[in-house]
């Protein structure tokens, strides 16, 4: 859940407690009441149906065309809409995106500060950079390969989905 979501339920129920112990009796059937409006000023939020990437998981198999680790663990997962998280080649990170359309910006991304060799920790410093420069994403119908890319359509990020039994519960 995003604060801003923990926020509107913390005042939903603040607003509930003081208001009235009863509803207010309503002229119509109540399956003929019309659904309250929403309080919110954002637009409609990203769902699973929405956001084709919402509950996906990718290995990634290349950063910026200078390839990977062989079973490097660098993935990027979309556990929920409007969230990232995942391995970046040595420590974990999560942070959230935007995506509209084919338009996706990752946000500032926080992770765990582990030491760890520094082949790794070198993929982990261009991870970070590539991520930094995704403007767009697409999946290729022929491949199936997921292709993070940067404003001017090159691939920054290319992974693979990982199956479902191997997506992080």
């Amino acid at each position: 859940m995003n604060l801003k979501t923990v926020m509107a339920l913390c005042l939903t129920g603040l607003l509930t407690a003081c208001g009235p112990s009863e509803p207010a009796p309503s002229s119509e059937p109540a399956e003929a009441a019309a659904p309250e409006p929403s309080t919110s000023m954002e637009t409609e939020p990203m769902t699973q149906d929405t956001d084709p990437l919402t509950g996906t998981s990718w290995q990634v198999e290349d950063i910026a065309g200078g390839g990977v680790i062989d079973r490097s663990p660098a993935t990027v997962v979309f556990p929920e809409p409007g969230r990232v998280a995942g391995n970046s080649s040595c420590n974990r990170y999560m942070g959230g995106y935007e995506r509209e359309g084919d338009a996706l910006t990752f946000g500032n991304l926080a992770g765990t500060m582990m030491a760890c060799p520094e082949a790794l920790m070198d993929q982990e410093r261009r991870f970070y950079e590539a991520m930094d420069r995704v403007t767009g994403w697409r999946i290729d119908a022929s491949t199936g390969l997921l292709h993070l890319v940067d404003g001017s359509g090159e691939t920054v990020i290319r992974a693979s989905e990982k199956a479902p039994e191997e997506n992080p519960g």
